[in-house]
């Protein structure tokens, strides 16, 4: 069993960056770019004379994975009378995913206790397999807030993804959303302490 073993290791690296403007008074704008990328490697291997393996295997797997989020909210804010808040942020944002995996196994070593993909016996075949995977979502958003006297508030929002894993004909979808929230505390004076 000690020289059955199994391994796994993996770097990771993630970060985010933003920026900030003012354009004016009530307009600002922000931009971030996300990451987040890991390089992984899985190895199994089985001695000679293992049960169901009697001249030993080797398999290797090279996964390699992205992602990267761009995105830009321009953000509006005014106040409408003595009574009224208003906060409006529109803006988009860019997903790109790639996934590559790369994989190979030999059924048989040649040397004992050698674990390599070199390492093949005479005679065997090697198995190999790689696949690339790429995914991206474009995406246009908006977002807000309408308060009065700041106890009541509605907040809504709408987003538009579209999605190069689903067919050209199809790849768009929209999801809207709204809700509402009253703090009662200041609307009946009730003492907060």
């Amino acid at each position: 069993l000690e020289t059955n073993k199994n391994t796994y290791n993996r770097d990771r690296v993630t970060g985010s960056v933003f920026l900030t403007y003012e354009f004016a008074k009530n307009l600002s704008g922000t931009g971030k770019v996300m990451l987040d990328q890991y390089s992984q490697l899985t190895t199994s291997n089985q001695a000679q004379g293992t049960n169901g393996a009697a001249d030993g295997s080797y398999l290797e797997n090279v996964r390699r994975y992205s992602e990267t989020n761009t995105e830009f909210i321009l953000s509006y804010k005014t106040d409408i009378g003595k009574d009224f808040k208003l906060s409006l942020n529109a803006g988009g944002n860019q997903m790109r995913r790639i996934t590559t995996v790369i994989q190979g196994f030999i059924p048989a070593l040649e040397l004992p206790n050698f674990y390599n993909l070199s390492n093949l016996k005479t005679g065997s075949v090697f198995q190999g397999a790689n696949n690339y995977q790429e995914q991206r979502i474009g995406s246009v958003l908006g977002f807000g807030q309408l308060s009065y006297k700041d106890y009541i508030f509605i907040d809504f929002s709408g987003r538009n993804d579209w999605a190069s894993v689903l067919p050209v004909q199809n790849n768009s979808f929209f999801y809207p959303a709204i809700s509402g929230s009253i703090v009662l505390n200041d609307i009946l004076n009730i003492d907060k302490s």
